[in-house]
C-alpha cells in the first residue's frame, strides 16, 4: 500500500510539473503567434500598403509614379527624423507599431515617451487608399477647388492619399514644439496635388532660434519660388490661429494645400526639401536648450501654452 501511495505522489508532482510546463508553453506559443501576426502586418506595410491601380497598369495617367516616389521619401524621411531625435534625446527610443486600414492601406507609427529630452514626439506615416464621396473630397480643400473633376454627379471618387506628420514634445520650457505635416493626394480621375508645412511653437522666445527655424524654410521657398516663402508664411498665420481664443497657436511656419500648379515633379521637390530640413530647422534649437535650467513656475507656463494649442 505504501508503495501505491509513494508511486501516487510521484505521479500527483510530475502532473504538477507538466501543468507548469504546459502554461509556459502556451503562453510562449501565445507570445510567438502574436510576434508572427505582428510581422505579418509589418511586411504588409513594407512591402506594399497600396495597391497598382489599373491606370498604373495601363500607364494612361503621365504621373502614376509619384503615389510610389512619394511614399518613399516618407519612409525615409520618417526613419532619418526619428534617427536624429534619438541622437539628441540620448536616452529615449522610438518604438514601432504597423497598422493597417480594413478599407485600404495602413500605416507605421513611431513614438518615443518619458525620454531624456523629449516628454512625447510621434512621427506618424499613413498610406491609404479606397473611395469616398465626393462630398467629404470636396470639404477637405483649403481653396474650393474641384477635386472630383472627371466623377459623374454621386460616383464616389478613388483617390490614394500618403503623409507623413509629426509632433514633437520636449521637456525643457526653452524648447519649442514643433508640428509638421506633408502629404500627397490623388485620384483616378487624375486630380492630384500636394500639401503640407513646418511650424514651431514656444513657450518663451528666443528671437535667434525663431530666425533660424524661419530662415531655414525661407531658403527653401526662395530656391524653388521667391514667391513661395511670403505666401506660404502668411498662410501659415492664417492656418494656426485658435478662432475660440482669439491668438495663434505659436510663431508659424509655412504651410501650402492644392499645390498642384506647375510640373508635378516641381512640386514634389519642393515638398522633398520641405520635408528633409525639419532636422536642420529645429534640431540646433534643442541641442542648444535642452540643458538649461528652469523653474517649476516655468514649467507649469510651459503646460498651460502646450493645453491651449
Amino acid at each position: 500500500m505504501q508503495g501505491i501511495m509513494n508511486d501516487a505522489k510521484l505521479l500527483m508532482s510530475r502532473n504538477e510539473q507538466l501543468s507548469r510546463e504546459l502554461y509556459i508553453e502556451t503562453d510562449r506559443r501565445k507570445e510567438l503567434h502574436n510576434t508572427f501576426e505582428d510581422m505579418k502586418g509589418r511586411i504588409r506595410v513594407y512591402v506594399r500598403l497600396s495597391p497598382v491601380c489599373q491606370n498604373e497598369v495601363e500607364k494612361k495617367y503621365e504621373n502614376y509614379p509619384m503615389r510610389a516616389r512619394f511614399e518613399k521619401i516618407c519612409r525615409d524621411a520618417q526613419i532619418s527624423i526619428t534617427k536624429a531625435i534619438e541622437e539628441i534625446d540620448g536616452e529615449g527610443k522610438f518604438k514601432e507599431d504597423c497598422w493597417v486600414r480594413s478599407n485600404g492601406g495602413g500605416g507605421m507609427s513611431r513614438v518615443l515617451a518619458g525620454g531624456k529630452v523629449f516628454e512625447k514626439s510621434g512621427v506618424n506615416l499613413s498610406v491609404v487608399y479606397g473611395s469616398m464621396p465626393q462630398e467629404a473630397l470636396q470639404a477637405a480643400t483649403e481653396r474650393g477647388v474641384d477635386r472630383a473633376k472627371g466623377m459623374a454627379p454621386g460616383e464616389r471618387v478613388p483617390f490614394f492619399a500618403c503623409g507623413l506628420s509629426c509632433v514633437m514634445h520636449p521637456k525643457n520650457p526653452f524648447c519649442p514644439t514643433m508640428h509638421f505635416n506633408y502629404r500627397y493626394f490623388e485620384t483616378d480621375g487624375g486630380v492630384w496635388w500636394f500639401g503640407g508645412g513646418t511650424d514651431i511653437t514656444p513657450s518663451y522666445i528666443n528671437e535667434e532660434d525663431m530666425k533660424h527655424f524661419h530662415g531655414v524654410y525661407k531658403n527653401i521657398c526662395d530656391k524653388h519660388d521667391p514667391k513661395y516663402y511670403e505666401e506660404f508664411k502668411a498662410w501659415a498665420d492664417r492656418y494656426f490661429v485658435i478662432q475660440h481664443r482669439g491668438e495663434t497657436r505659436g510663431l508659424g511656419g509655412i504651410f501650402f494645400d492644392d499645390q498642384n500648379d506647375r510640373d508635378p515633379d516641381k512640386n514634389f521637390e519642393f515638398s522633398k526639401e520641405c520635408l528633409n530640413s525639419v532636422v536642420n530647422a529645429y534640431g540646433p534649437t534643442i541641442e542648444k536648450h535642452k540643458n538649461d535650467e528652469f523653474t517649476q513656475q516655468q514649467k507649469e507656463w510651459q503646460l498651460m501654452r502646450r493645453g491651449r494649442i
